[in-house]
C-alpha cells in the first residue's frame, strides 16, 4: 500500500499594528492562522509575547552565568601559569545620595540614588604586569 502524503494550504494573514486587541484594548498586532476550510485556529501575538520574553530573559541569564563561569576558570589558568599573588585588596563601597526632583506629573519628590562599587583585588603576576580583578 503506497504512502500518500497530503498536503493543506496554510495562510497566515498579519494585521499589524492596525488592529486593536481584543482583550486589553491597546494597539496590538494579530494574525491569523487557518489550515483548510473548517479548521481555523486564532491568536493574538499577546499570547505569545510574555512566555516568548520569558524565556528569552531565561537564556540571557544562563548566557551571563555560562560567561562569568568560564572567565573564572580563564583567571584561574592564567594565575596559575603566570604566578600571580595578591598584593592589595580594595573594598569596595556603597554610596547612598538624597536629591530634590521634579516628576512628570508636575510635583516635586525627594529622588534616592545608590551607587555601588565592588571589591577589587590586586595580582602581581611574573610578567610585571599587576591585574585587578
Amino acid at each position: 500500500m503506497p504512502l500518500r502524503l497530503l498536503r493543506r494550504r496554510i495562510t497566515i494573514e498579519f494585521t499589524g499594528l492596525r488592529g486593536f486587541s481584543r482583550r486589553s484594548g491597546g494597539i496590538i498586532g494579530s494574525a491569523q492562522l487557518s489550515r483548510g476550510k473548517d479548521k481555523a485556529m486564532y491568536f493574538d501575538w499577546e499570547d505569545w509575547i510574555g512566555p516568548a520574553l520569558a524565556v528569552a530573559c531565561v537564556a540571557l541569564i544562563i548566557l551571563v552565568a555560562w560567561a562569568a563561569i568560564e572567565d573564572g576558570k580563564k583567571w584561574d589558568a592564567f594565575k596559575t601559569e603566570h604566578n600571580c599573588k595578591i598584593v592589595q585588596h580594595v573594598r569596595g563601597d556603597v554610596v547612598v545620595g538624597t536629591g530634590v526632583g521634579v516628576m512628570q506629573n508636575g510635583q516635586v519628590g525627594v529622588v534616592t540614588t545608590t551607587s555601588t562599587t565592588p571589591d577589587k583585588t590586586a595580582w602581581a603576576c611574573d610578567d610585571g604586569v599587576t591585574y585587578w580583578r
